[in-house]
């Protein structure tokens, strides 16, 4: 039997913010847009940038180009083309205290900096693909159509391909694995008279 696996964008993904996330995604609150997971007032983002350039929080800036939709990125200067619909939507971050506690540290260094910086980095890479619809499902069905498998929530279509053809190999194997234990019997065995 043959296996087939399909792609498809998952129609109601969850929210990243559902995650359990290490820091925030702070945006302006007078956009249209939910650029992130903490909507804030300008006083609120004096103060934010004013902890990152202390050393306070561990942060950076995020930028979004919205035109048609929305797409955000952690960068320092703007990474986007268009100087009228992008520009800096907020910041990423975390206070050092937390990021200290959620690491059972009790000072920062350099090292733990940068890495908590990844991983805040790496968690608005995630949002930007629930804002811009780049989450998946996958689903294995054999050749009358029937699922066999599926999997939702897939984040990025690189991770959904290669989860797909894991799922896709371990149903395959598993197919394998019993066919080869049961023998069908054969209508072109020579009958005993």
């Amino acid at each position: 039997m043959t296996l087939t696996m399909r792609l498809e964008r998952d129609p109601y993904p969850e929210s990243p913010e559902e995650f359990g996330n290490l820091g925030e995604i702070a945006y302006n609150a007078r956009s249209r847009y939910v650029l992130g997971t903490e909507s804030v007032g300008s006083e609120r983002m004096k103060e934010i940038a004013h902890k990152i350039d202390s050393g306070e929080y561990i942060g950076m800036p995020v930028f979004a180009y919205v035109h048609s939709g929305g797409t955000i990125k952690a960068a320092y200067n703007n990474p986007f083309d268009c100087p009228w619909d992008s520009g800096q939507s907020g910041f990423v971050y975390i206070p050092v205290a937390d990021a200290l506690e959620d690491y059972e540290r009790r000072k920062m260094s350099k090292k733990l900096r940068e890495r908590v910086l990844n991983i805040l980095c790496d968690e608005v890479e995630t949002y930007n693909m629930y804002l811009t619809g780049d989450v998946w499902g996958v689903i294995i069905e054999d050749e009358r159509g029937k699922t066999v498998a599926r999997l939702w929530g897939l984040y990025g279509e690189e991770y959904a391909e290669q989860q797909g053809s894991r799922l896709l190999k371990e149903h395959t194997n598993e197919r394998e694995s019993t066919a080869s234990t049961v023998q069908p019997a054969r209508s072109d065995s020579p009958k005993s008279n």
